[in-house]
């Protein structure tokens, strides 16, 4: 335990790894050094702000339900239409080509691709540390 209150948050800081915990001892040490007097609002004003990226991010998440089952479907009509495909008169003869199969790899590698894609797209970014020891003198 030390008084020293600087190395206490950093400490506090490294161990949290935490953009919100960053911010939130950044305003502390600032506090701390200049003597504010209004740490009361300052917090608020952060608390505000939080909980307003983390309704943004749920929000975000909703609008992406919908996405993300068309996304899990994709995979499923490929599949059901080749099924369908080899249950259907000579279908299952079509499949047995080396043009058919070629056919079938390429279409297996399109499918994947559009799904990594997708999912690529539909990440949301993460929350960058601003305040990340070493980063600042």
């Amino acid at each position: 335990m030390s008084t020293d209150f600087a190395r206490t948050l950093a400490v506090l800081r490294s161990r949290l790894a935490d953009p919100t915990a960053d911010a939130t001892c950044e305003t502390l040490l600032v506090a701390y050094e200049v003597g504010g007097t209004e740490l009361d609002r300052r917090l608020a004003a952060l608390v505000e702000d939080r909980v307003q990226d983390m309704q943004g991010r749920k929000d975000a998440r909703a609008k992406q339900a919908g996405v993300r089952f068309a996304r899990r479907f994709v995979l499923v009509v490929p599949l059901g239409m080749s099924l369908a495909g080899l249950s259907i008169g000579t279908g299952r003869h079509a499949y047995q080509t080396p043009l058919g199969q070629v056919f079938v790899v390429v279409g297996l590698v399109f499918v994947a691709g559009c799904w990594l894609w997708a999912g690529r797209l539909m990440r949301l970014p993460t929350e960058e540390r601003v305040f990340v020891p070493g980063r600042l003198g």
